[in-house]
C-alpha cells in the first residue's frame, strides 16, 4: 500500500449545510460494531461529497488510510476486485487467486474503503463486500448508492436535500443551508448578491426540494438570468435544469440525466408502475398506488429503496415534484396519460363518496384529516376535468366536490373549492346530470356566503332552489333554503333569515335527514337569538345538542355550544358562568378540528364575557388571538368588529393611544364597507367619545355621541 493515507478526491467547492450528517456518520464510524455504512438517496443529493468530507474528517480513526473506489465507470460487478486493488495501489503477484491476494494484503490494516456509486452493480456487488467483511475483520466500508444493499450487516443512512425555508423566514434573517448554497454559487460566479436574491433563493430551493445538484444547475445560469427568471424557468419544467458547460459527469449533466440513469436501473414492470405515479399530487396511500398503477408491495419497496419515492408520515408515499414532471413526460410518451388521469379522477371521486357519510359520524375527525391529506390529489383530479371537458369527467368532478363539502367549508379550503366549482359549473349542463348539478350549485352558494360574496351566493342558491323544486328533490330544496338563511344572516337581515331557517328545517324533518335537521336547528337558533326570541333559541339549541350527542356528531357540537354561550352572554335564560363553560367546551372541540372560523368566533365571545365582567386584560388577550386568525382568513368584517371590541378593552385599561388608532381605522373601514355596518360604526364613535372625554373634550364627545343616533335608530 502507498505511504499516503488515502486517495480522497480534492475539494472543488466548500460543502454547505451537512455538518449534522457528518457528525452522524463519524459517530457511526467510531462504533466498531458498525462495519459498513451505506449513504443512499436521490441522484444529486450529494452522497459522494458527503462521504468524502466525512472520510476526511475521520482520517485519524484509520491509521492505514482512507481509500476511494470509483465505481461509476464499471460495467460489471466482476470488475470490482481490480478496481479496489487499483484504488489501494496494490499490484497482484499473479493471475491466480487474486481475491485472496487482496484480502491478505488488507489483513491487520485499519482502513476505510469508500465504494462510490454502487447502485448499478447490485445485487452482485453486495456479495463482494460481504466477502471483504468476512475475510478482513478490521475492514470498514462507506458506500454511496441510490439504493441500500438491504443486507443485515449494513447500516443504511438516508440522505435528502438540504434544509430550506420559506421566503418569509429569509426576510426575517434566517438562512438555512439550501439558500446559503445557492448564494455561495452566485458569488463564485462573480455575481453580486442582494436581499432580493436571498428571497428568490428560498423559492428556488423549495422548488427543487433543496437538492444540491439542482441548485448547482440552477445557479449556473446566474450570469445570464436574474434569480426571479431562474425560478420562473424551473416552474416551467425541469428541462431548464441542465449544465451550461460539459464539466459535470454525464449522469449529473441535467436533472433529466439524473432521472434517466435511475430509470434504466428499473425493470419494465417497475417503469410502468412508476410513470403512472405522475398522476399523484402531494403523496398517496399504498392502496391508491396499487389500484392505479398495478404495483405490488415488491415494486413499491424497490422504488423506495432506489429513492424514487419515499415513505412519509401517515403511511403515505411521495415522489419528488421534479421526478413527477419527468414521469409525466414518460407517461405521455407511453400513450397512457388520458387513461391514467381518468382512473385517478374516478378513484378519488369514489374515495370522496366513501367519506361523505362518515363526515357526520364518530369518525368524522379522522376522515377530515384523511381528506385534508388528499387535497393535492383532489386538485389534480379536478384539473383533469377542466382540461378534458368530457361530460362524464365533469360529472365525476362535481360529485367529488359535493361529496367533500365538509372539507371545502373549512376556511383553509373554501376559496379553492369555490374556484373549482365555478370552473366546472361553467362547463356543466344541468340537463345531463340535474341532481348533482343542483347540489353543486347550492354548494357554490354556501361557499360564496362564507367568502362574503353575498350577491353570488343569492344567485347560486336561487338557482339551486329552482332545480330542487323542479326535481321535487326535498333535500336539495332544504339545502337551498338553508344557504339562503345563512346568506340573509350575513346581510344582517335577520327576520327572513329565520323564515328561511324554518323552511329548511321543515324539509329536512320531512325526509328524516339527520344531517340537514341538525344544521338547520343550529342555524335556526342563531336567527332566533338575533331576533331576540331567546326562549325559543334555548329550546332549539337544546334539541340540536341532544341530536348531535345521539349521533356522535362532534364537529357541529361546538357551534351549538357557542350558541348556548351567546344566550348567557346576552343575559338571557342562561347564567354567565354556564355560558363561559359552554364557550370553553366549544372552543376545545373547535381546536380539536382546527376550525379556525369557529375558534375566532368563540374567542371573541369569551373576550366579550371577560369585558362584561371587567377582566379587560383577559378580554384583550382573547380579542387579539381572534383578530390574528380573522386576518389570516381574510374575514374583514369580523376584524373590524373585534378590533372595536379590543379598542374598548384597551380603553378601560388606560391604553388611550392604541385604542384611538383602532377606533379611527375601523371607523374608516366601516363607513366604506361594501355592505352597511351600522353597529360597527356606532361602536367606533362610542369608543372615540370615551377617549375624548378622558382628554377633557366634552363638547367633541357630545358631537360623537350625537352622530351615533342615525346608525342605531333603524335597529331600535
Amino acid at each position: 500500500m502507498s505511504t499516503l493515507r488515502g486517495n480522497l478526491p480534492a475539494r472543488l467547492i466548500r460543502l454547505v449545510g451537512r455538518e449534522n450528517e457528518i457528525g452522524d456518520l463519524i459517530s457511526l464510524l467510531q462504533n466498531p460494531e458498525i462495519r459498513l455504512i451505506t449513504i443512499y438517496g436521490f441522484g444529486g443529493a450529494g452522497k459522494t461529497r458527503l462521504a468524502v468530507e466525512t472520510a476526511q474528517a475521520a482520517l485519524d480513526l484509520f491509521p492505514d488510510g482512507v481509500w476511494f473506489v470509483a465505481l461509476a465507470p464499471l460495467n460489471s460487478a466482476e470488475n470490482l476486485l481490480t478496481a479496489t486493488a487499483s484504488a489501494l495501489g496494490f499490484a497482484f503477484g499473479s493471475s491466480v487467486d487474486q481475491k485472496n491476494q487482496l484480502f491478505s494484503f488488507l489483513q491487520g490494516k485499519q482502513t476505510l474503503l469508500i465504494f462510490d456509486n454502487l447502485e448499478h452493480l447490485l445485487p452482485e456487488a453486495g456479495g463482494f463486500l460481504k466477502e471483504i467483511l468476512q475475510s478482513v475483520p478490521q475492514a470498514r466500508m462507506l458506500v454511496t448508492s441510490r439504493q441500500p444493499l438491504n443486507a443485515p450487516w449494513e447500516w443504511a443512512y438516508p440522505l435528502r436535500g438540504l434544509a430550506f425555508q420559506s421566503e418569509q423566514a429569509v426576510a426575517q434573517g434566517q438562512r438555512l443551508p439550501a439558500v446559503e448554497l445557492f448564494l455561495q454559487l452566485l458569488r463564485q460566479s462573480g455575481q453580486p448578491v442582494s436581499d432580493e436574491d436571498a428571497l428568490c433563493a428560498a423559492q428556488i430551493s423549495e422548488l427543487v426540494n433543496g437538492l444540491p445538484l439542482a441548485m448547482i444547475l440552477a445557479a449556473s445560469w446566474g450570469r445570464a438570468l436574474g434569480c426571479n427568471e431562474i425560478a420562473q424557468e424551473i416552474k416551467r419544467g425541469i428541462g431548464f435544469l441542465r449544465a451550461r458547460q460539459p464539466l459535470l459527469p454525464d449522469k449529473h449533466s441535467s436533472m433529466d440525466a439524473v432521472f434517466d440513469y435511475s430509470w434504466r436501473l428499473l425493470s419494465e414492470s417497475e417503469q410502468a408502475a412508476l410513470r403512472k405515479m405522475a398522476v399523484f399530487r402531494g403523496g398517496f396511500h399504498r392502496a391508491a398506488v396499487e389500484a392505479l398503477t398495478g404495483a405490488n408491495l415488491s415494486v413499491i419497496a424497490t422504488l423506495v429503496d432506489q429513492s424514487l419515492i419515499e415513505r412519509t408520515a401517515n403511511d403515505r408515499y411521495q415522489a419528488h415534484e421534479m421526478l413527477r414532471q419527468y414521469l409525466q413526460v414518460r407517461l405521455i410518451e407511453a400513450g397512457e396519460e388520458q387513461a391514467a388521469r381518468t382512473a385517478h379522477l374516478a378513484y378519488y371521486t369514489s374515495l370522496a363518496e366513501q367519506a361523505e357519510p362518515e363526515l357526520f359520524g364518530e369518525q368524522q375527525n379522522e376522515w377530515i384529516d384523511r381528506l385534508t391529506l388528499e387535497t393535492g390529489n383532489f386538485s389534480a383530479a379536478l384539473e383533469w376535468c377542466q382540461e378534458s371537458q368530457e361530460p362524464a369527467h365533469i360529472e365525476l368532478g362535481l360529485r367529488l366536490l359535493v361529496a367533500t363539502e365538509r372539507l371545502w367549508i373549512l376556511p383553509l379550503f373554501t376559496k379553492t373549492g369555490f374556484t373549482y366549482l365555478g370552473r366546472l359549473l361553467k362547463l356543466a349542463s344541468e340537463e345531463q346530470f340535474p341532481y348533482i348539478h343542483g347540489r353543486a350549485v347550492n354548494l357554490a352558494g354556501w361557499l360564496a356566503s362564507l367568502l362574503e360574496e353575498l350577491p353570488e351566493s343569492r344567485q347560486f342558491t336561487a338557482q339551486a332552489l329552482q332545480i330542487g323544486l323542479g326535481l321535487n328533490d326535498r333535500r336539495l330544496v332544504g339545502d337551498a333554503y338553508y344557504i339562503q338563511s345563512i346568506e340573509a344572516f350575513y346581510r344582517k337581515d335577520y327576520p327572513p333569515a329565520q323564515a328561511y331557517a324554518h323552511q329548511s328545517l321543515a324539509y329536512y324533518q320531512e325526509i328524516h335527514d339527520y344531517r340537514g335537521t341538525l344544521q338547520a336547528l343550529e342555524n335556526l337558533a342563531r336567527c332566533e337569538i338575533y331576533n331576540s326570541d331567546f326562549s325559543s333559541a334555548k329550546s332549539t339549541l337544546a334539541a340540536a345538542l341532544d341530536l348531535a350527542k345521539e349521533r356522535g356528531d362532534t364537529r357541529i357540537r361546538y357551534s351549538i355550544l357557542r350558541g348556548l354561550g351567546e344566550l348567557g352572554m346576552l343575559g338571557q335564560v342562561i347564567e354567565v358562568e354556564q355560558a363561559r363553560a359552554y364557550f370553553e367546551e366549544g372552543l376545545g372541540y373547535a381546536r380539536q378540528f382546527n376550525d379556525q372560523f369557529y375558534i375566532s368566533h368563540t374567542l371573541n365571545s369569551l373576550g366579550e364575557l371577560a369585558r362584561i365582567e371587567g377582566q379587560f386584560e383577559q378580554a384583550a388577550s382573547y380579542y387579539k388571538e381572534a383578530i390574528a386568525i380573522e386576518k389570516k382568513l381574510g374575514r374583514k368584517d369580523e376584524v373590524v368588529l373585534d378590533e372595536g371590541n379590543l379598542g374598548f378593552a384597551l380603553l378601560r385599561q388606560g391604553e388611550f393611544d392604541e385604542s384611538k388608532v383602532l377606533f379611527l381605522k375601523n371607523l374608516d373601514l366601516s363607513l366604506n364597507s361594501t355592505y352597511p355596518l351600522p353597529v360597527e360604526v356606532a361602536t367606533c364613535l362610542l369608543g372615540l367619545a370615551g377617549i375624548v372625554v378622558s382628554e377633557g373634550e366634552a363638547q367633541l364627545a357630545a358631537k360623537l355621541l350625537g352622530a351615533i343616533h342615525p346608525y342605531i335608530e333603524p335597529l331600535l
